[in-house]
């Protein structure tokens, strides 16, 4: 069963993923800014400052990386309307009944060209 907090987190997935491309170019622009000033204050042996860029840059660098990841398994909102909806509907009893139907359907279809196409034969 679909309830209505899943319906609302199916259409934030969107915006969710939004908010981790903007988190993860934040963090990265913010390693590469502080790799620049780890090798700067790294040539000039400032050995305080060259730690302290190296530390924001390596945490800057995972937070980037793990927004990548999670971004690489977060289905989108199309995605997961159709991880949820499909199984839904392929399980459902009214599908059963329609696939009988449609089987029904399927052999008088075939029967009464069967039968439309031997009677045009009989006539010639």
């Amino acid at each position: 069963m679909i309830t209505e907090s899943m319906v609302y987190w199916v259409l934030k997935l969107d915006d969710i993923c939004k908010a981790l491309v903007i988190v993860g170019m934040c963090s990265a622009a913010l390693a590469l800014c502080t790799l620049i000033a780890w090798g700067v204050n790294a040539a000039e042996n400032d050995v305080k400052l060259a730690r302290s860029a190296k530390k924001i840059c390596s945490k800057s660098t995972v937070v980037a990386l793990a927004c990548l990841t999670i971004l690489t398994f977060i289905p989108k909102t199309k995605q997961m309307a159709m991880i949820k909806v499909i199984p839904a509907i392929a399980n459902s009893e009214i599908a059963g009944e329609m696939s009988k139907d449609a089987k029904e359907l399927y052999k008088m279809g075939v029967d009464a060209i069967k039968e439309q196409l031997t009677s045009k034969d009989v006539k010639k």
